[in-house]
């Protein structure tokens, strides 16, 4: 039986969220709370495009869509996929339900992800007709650098709608990129760590923005984007170096971040300053609707 997570009960939920957090990992969450807030929200409509597989009060399956992106980008995705046993057939069953979902929304292209844990589903994922797109990769830096960053001013009130407008413009035509909303920029700054999103200032204008994470003594680099009217300046290394300095003056050993290899200006940029590649992080997958 698949039921979504909106249509669980309270026992369930709980047995859900368990069921999710001990089959994967997240690299964009601090905790399990602020997780569960993620698999909750908005990204999976209030839980109700997040299903799971049970049998006999068994959970044996889950995966989510993202429909957000639709009106933008013609495009959903597939993510948060986990299967026990590694039982291939709920799998397809999971599957056949979200690209159902996909459809019904109206999608054009469905984007579906798969992590290390759950690779051995590429052959199933390729025979329902999807594509190989991309992989992520995960990059290293240990070289600690002194690096002002004067030009990197941090979110606030008066600047949350140049944030949210670079972010959406810069990633739009990204491998999985997405959009940001003025309300969702201003809700960050509620976040603990706030103070680690913000944009680079050049000449009194905004061309740029930024997203960090810090966990022990691990900086990560979410996000960094130009403008499109500020592309090919030298911008983008001066964000890169600015944003590394910054995570390093607050004591970290190590700065990480992710690229899609289908990046290779800004793959080749990451090795230049002296990132290593480490691991591939997520294999992404297309499907065309109309095709």
């Amino acid at each position: 039986m698949i039921k979504s997570w909106f249509d669980l009960n309270i026992k369930q939920k709980e047995k859900a969220f368990d069921f999710i957090i001990s089959n994967s990992t997240s690299l964009y969450h601090r905790d399990n709370d602020e997780r569960k807030k993620y698999l909750t929200g908005s990204t999976f409509s209030k839980g109700k495009n997040l299903l799971f597989y049970l049998s006999d009060s068994k959970f044996w399956g889950s995966i989510g869509i993202v429909t957000s992106e639709i009106n933008l980008r013609g495009e959903t995705y597939i993510t948060e996929i986990n299967i026990l046993d590694n039982s291939q057939n709920i799998f397809k069953e999971l599957l056949g339900e979200a690209v159902a979902i996909c459809k019904k929304a109206g999608s054009e292209i469905i984007t579906l992800g798969l992590k290390p844990h759950n690779f051995f589903l590429s052959e199933i994922v390729i025979d329902s007709n999807f594509i190989y797109a991309h992989s992520f990769i995960k990059m290293t830096h240990d070289k600690k650098k002194e690096t002002k960053y004067n030009n990197l001013i941090p979110l606030n009130k008066d600047n949350a709608s140049s944030f949210a407008e670079i972010m959406t413009s810069s990633f739009i035509n990204s491998p999985n990129g997405g959009s940001i909303s003025t309300e969702e920029a201003y809700e960050l700054l509620g976040d603990p760590d706030s103070s680690k999103y913000g944009l680079i200032q050049i000449d009194d204008e905004y061309v740029g923005v930024y997203e960090l994470r810090i966990s022990e003594n691990k900086g990560w680099i979410g996000s960094i984007g130009i403008s499109k009217s500020h592309q090919n300046r030298g911008y983008g290394k001066m964000l890169l170096n600015q944003s590394m300095g910054y995570l390093y003056s607050l004591g970290v050993d190590i700065i990480e971040m992710m690229v899609a290899d289908s990046n290779i200006k800004a793959y080749e940029l990451y090795i230049k300053t002296g990132f290593l590649k480490k691991e591939i992080l997520s294999t992404w997958y297309k499907l065309s609707i109309n095709n």
